[in-house]
């Protein structure tokens, strides 16, 4: 299968394509190049240095979040288009599962310790999915909420937070950590997460090879894309609180 992967949800955006003889090919997109025009010219780019025809494309594989407003909702849109236009399959794939396939490659665990991936952290809470590595896929533990440390003391969440290493950025609350590491004093982390377009491209390829209706990634109407946003966007806060009911 000819497969394009966009990963777009943090600063170091990534594109990734599988090619017809099975080689993948990974271009960066820079920090900031988050409109329509530095993508598309950098998804050509990407086809022409593997030698492949773009109209040949099977599908789209998108990290649809949580994660930065403006790069999810370019990808997204650029998926939808070039779906449309191609007849493509598309597949959303949890950009906290990406974080996850991402780390797993690099360590020489088998199979890998459970994860907790804390994204969009704000004030005492942040957006936690516990997810462990089961029958050669990601799955879920519990199912992805915010969460603050008063959530915590939640039975069936702390269940999901033991043995378990905490991916996540220098944002992640300090309550929040403490909240877990009183769960769990072993706790590894916070580490650094990663997005990276070829994790969530293999991701969206053993979803296809081996449908499952546990597995967090699937495919989905092009029309149904759509990223994922735990919270109200910034940018739609403060229109709204700057012109309150006249948008």
């Amino acid at each position: 299968m000819i497969l394009l992967a966009i990963e777009l949800s943090s600063r170091d955006g990534s594109i990734a394509l599988r090619d017809a003889a099975g080689s993948l090919h990974r271009r960066s997109v820079p920090p900031g190049g988050r409109s329509s025009e530095p993508l598309l010219p950098e998804i050509d780019a990407l086809f022409a240095a593997a030698a492949t025809d773009r109209r040949h494309l099977e599908a789209i594989a998108v990290s649809v979040g949580p994660g930065g407003f403006t790069g999810l909702r370019v990808a997204t849109a650029a998926a939808k288009g070039i779906a449309e236009a191609l007849g493509c399959r598309t597949v959303a794939v949890p950009s906290a599962v990406v974080a996850a396939e991402s780390w797993r490659r690099g360590v020489d665990a088998d199979p890998p310790p459970p994860l907790l991936v804390a994204l969009q952290s704000k004030g005492r809470s942040a957006w936690l999915e516990a997810l462990a590595f089961e029958q050669d896929r990601w799955r879920y533990r519990t199912a992805p909420a915010l969460a603050t440390p008063e959530e915590l003391d939640d039975p069936q969440r702390s269940d999901a937070t033991s043995g378990a290493h905490l991916l996540g950025d220098r944002f992640v609350p300090e309550a929040l950590i403490a909240a877990l590491r009183k769960r769990d004093p072993q706790l590894v982390g916070p580490i650094e997460p990663r997005f990276d377009a070829i994790a969530c491209l293999r991701l969206a390829e053993r979803a296809f090879a081996t449908p499952c209706e546990a597995d967090p990634v699937h495919e989905v109407d092009p029309l149904e894309l759509t990223p994922c946003y735990p919270r109200e966007p910034e940018a739609v806060s403060i229109w709204n609180l700057r012109h309150g009911d006249d948008g």
